[in-house]
């Protein structure tokens, strides 16, 4: 009896020990931030979709994990923990490749049967096979069947003119559906409207933009940098692009750059921008908002609206 309750003892033990490291796990994994960096370059090239090259990286801190997506021509995908690989996989393949190889083994193998279908048609000697023909003379049997066809003339009319009016008829319905829908349509948009102009949902729509702002300051980019060279044909296109840029300098902290081309087309630089976003800090900013008190009445009303919509009879 005593080993059964150590033993029971100490698989308890070992499972509060699992427990707990996996709780420590899932806090520290919505704790610790995951950090996000994006490399996007292009060199100078013919057309416009050559010479882009670009990289996407997700990783925990001191990459414990990490998931990367790379282009250069081709994409490209890599998974790895602890700098172990642990899956990688090219989502485009180059022609020519793996499956163009086999590809070309079936249409190998598919050319004899091709062959022998054509053989088919043919005599020993090579001529195709003329087809039978209809014998002639005789009391005209082969002709007996006109009297038949003459007489299926109205039939055919008949059975032509139901098909035209059906589809006549289908046409007024689905244009009377058309109208039907338009009107319910309408009806919704007017209560989705009043819903938006009510004026006990302002201070939830504040709410939800002020969540908004906290989201976008959380997750936007710690790090921005970017050094672009532009041009056009015409050189006023290339005036009004950079006038129409030079109004982001203000936000980018002097991280951008542009250097205008006013002799001819151009296109290269890059672009690399880094953050952080920690799931924690999200989910707190995401349960405040469901926590205000306006939000939460309207979504009451607005689960009222859909069901005052779902149950107005259709006329």
């Amino acid at each position: 009896m005593d080993v059964v309750v150590a033993i029971v003892k100490v698989m308890g033990l070992i499972l509060a020990i699992l427990l707990g490291i996996l709780l420590s796990l899932c806090v520290l994994a919505l704790a610790v931030p995951i950090q996000y960096a994006v490399d996007v370059r292009r060199e100078s090239a013919d057309s416009f979709d050559k010479g882009w090259n670009g990289r996407f990286r997700v990783s925990w801190p001191l990459r414990i994990w990490s998931v990367t997506v790379r282009y250069e021509g081709e994409w490209d995908v890599k998974v790895r923990l602890l700098g172990i690989r642990l899956f990688r996989r090219g989502l485009l393949r180059p022609k020519g490749g793996a499956s163009g190889g086999k590809a070309a083994k079936k249409r190998k193998r598919a050319k004899p049967r091709e062959d022998a279908d054509r053989v088919k048609g043919c005599d020993v000697q090579g001529s195709v096979a003329e087809p039978p023909r209809l014998e002639e003379g005789g009391d005209g049997a082969a002709y007996e069947g006109i009297g038949n066809k003459r007489q299926g003339i109205w039939t055919s009319l008949r059975r032509a003119f139901r098909r035209v009016w059906h589809n006549i008829k289908r046409f007024f319905e689905g244009v009377k559906e058309f109208f039907r829908t338009f009107g319910a349509m309408r009806e919704r948009g007017k209560r989705i409207w009043n819903f938006i102009r009510n004026k006990e949902n302002k201070a939830a729509f504040k709410a939800i933009k002020k969540c908004m702002l906290r989201l976008w300051r959380h997750v936007r980019p710690r790090r921005f940098k970017a050094k672009v060279r532009m041009g056009f044909d015409d050189p006023r296109n290339t005036g009004l692009a950079l006038g129409a840029i030079s109004l982001l300098y203000a936000r980018m902290e002097g991280g951008f750059q542009v250097e205008p081309d006013f002799e001819g087309e151009a296109l290269e630089g890059f672009l690399y921008v880094k953050g952080r976003i920690s799931l924690l800090v999200m989910l707190v900013i995401v349960a405040s908002l469901f926590m205000d008190k306006g939000v939460r009445e309207m979504m009451r009303r607005a689960r009222e609206l859909q069901n005052i919509g779902a149950a107005a009879p259709t006329k």
